[in-house]
């Protein structure tokens, strides 16, 4: 099942059931991210941040890490994002959810946030 929509009609898209901490994908497909912490720090930084994050923000945010340096972090935030994308994309090397920007990563398509409890 998808979340509803404020008309009470299902909405095609994908987004994050935050009390949860799961992601719905469109076809009703779910993901728990419950005991994926890191993995569900990064989608929860770049929402809070209105769906677009630097890669400074989202280390910065998610390691605790009192300042970024990309040859320290780079890497490890990759690595996460990778895992990220082929538990959220169809194509994780063709992603369609959780895009690269110019300084960081963003959420494509028709997001919502799921912030009460169901």
């Amino acid at each position: 099942e998808l979340p509803p929509s404020e008309s009470g009609q299902w909405v095609v898209g994908w987004g994050l059931d935050e009390p949860n901490q799961r992601v719905w994908l469109p076809g009703g497909r779910w993901i728990d991210f419950s005991k994926r912490p890191l993995h569900w720090r990064i989608l929860e930084t770049i929402a809070a941040r209105g769906g677009r994050a630097t890669k400074e923000e989202i280390v910065l945010a998610v390691w605790d890490e009192p300042e970024y340096h990309p040859l320290r972090h780079d890497t490890r935030l990759q690595v996460a994002v990778r895992k990220l994308r082929e538990l959220l994309e169809d194509t994780p090397s063709e992603p369609h959810r959780l895009v690269t920007t110019e300084d960081g990563y963003a959420f494509e398509g028709h997001v919502r946030r799921l912030r009460t409890a169901c």
